[in-house]
């Protein structure tokens, strides 16, 4: 099972994003099987098993058995795991020299780095023991633009560090800069709207003990952008992006948890079924979405399966 995903893409021509998905986490199969040697907690039906909690058991008449889940870490997952250095938590990926970007085989220089992370799975594996499947973004700031077309190569200093590589292609490279609803929308939606936005997370700032400001991009209202048949590859909207909330406005009575400007962009001229894309000029295209008359009834199938 793979345990370790990465990807390169972009904020901005002078702004690279690194994607980590790190750790798999097995699910547990439940079974009417109770592991040899194994006792049940009757308190509160806990299975045990040399000295260890292995799971539990549940049911009508508690004949089912679940065990733990298994965690698979990833091989790089320590590089991005904090310690104390002189009073100040940082993980090895922080470390600006050790990274290395090459543009058309030149090297370039990083003047900057973030970064964020996310849980985006829970493994249960012992008695109010978890590992975490984790999303980590590392974002490096370039001090030459990028040009259509750069072959870019990144690298860190560890020989477990997969090498990265892309091409500056705003037209096709899918950048997470640019949101959409991935559910699609109905060909009467009166609302079709796409979103301009990145939080580039925490600087990494040595003189900070608990990490530096935040880093929010500052997209420039009236930024261009396109929708894309792609079916036929014709451009069926154009337009530009406007100010929906800047950062300086809060979303509730005292603070912005946007943490960024997000510009908006309507299309909701485009009515005939389809599947589509944005594309914003110098950032890259967003993910695919459909435009379909059963969009609603779809919906409504998904989230009534749930009861």
């Amino acid at each position: 099972m793979q345990t370790t995903t990465a990807a390169l893409s972009f904020v901005s021509p002078t702004s690279v994003q690194l994607r980590f998905e790190l750790g798999a986490v097995v699910e547990a199969v439940q079974t009417t099987d109770l592991p040899t040697g194994a006792r049940i907690d009757e308190e509160d039906n806990w299975v045990w098993k040399d000295g260890g909690w292995i799971g539990r058991v549940g049911g009508r008449e508690d004949q089912i058995f679940m065990p733990v889940d298994t965690f698979l870490p990833s091989e790089i997952g320590d590089l991005f795991d904090w310690t104390d250095v002189n009073g100040t938590l940082r993980a090895p990926v922080d470390t600006l020299g050790d990274w290395s970007v090459l543009v058309n085989g030149q090297e370039v220089a990083a003047t900057g780095i973030s970064r964020k992370s996310n849980i985006i799975d829970t493994a249960e594996t012992g008695w109010f023991t978890f590992d975490f499947r984790t999303l980590e973004n590392v974002f490096l700031e370039l001090d030459t633009p990028l040009r259509k077309g750069d072959r870019i190569e990144v690298r860190f200093d560890d020989p477990d560090f997969p090498v990265l590589t892309a091409r500056f292609t705003p037209a096709t490279a899918i950048s997470e800069a640019i949101h959409v609803n991935l559910r699609g929308f109905d060909p009467d939606d009166g609302h079709k709207v796409a979103y301009l936005s990145s939080w580039n997370g925490w600087e990494v700032d040595a003189a900070t003990p608990d990490g530096g400001a935040g880093v929010p991009v500052r997209y420039a209202p009236g930024t261009g952008f396109e929708v894309v048949d792609e079916a036929t590859g014709a451009v069926v909207s154009s337009g530009v992006f406007e100010m929906a909330k800047a950062l300086e406005e809060t979303t509730d009575f005292s603070r912005n948890y946007q943490l960024t400007d997000v510009l908006s962009a309507e299309f909701s001229e485009v009515t005939t079924p389809g599947t589509y894309h944005v594309r914003v000029e110098g950032v890259g295209r967003s993910q695919s979405f459909e435009i379909r008359d059963d969009h609603w009834s779809s919906l409504f199938d998904v989230a009534f399966s749930g009861f």
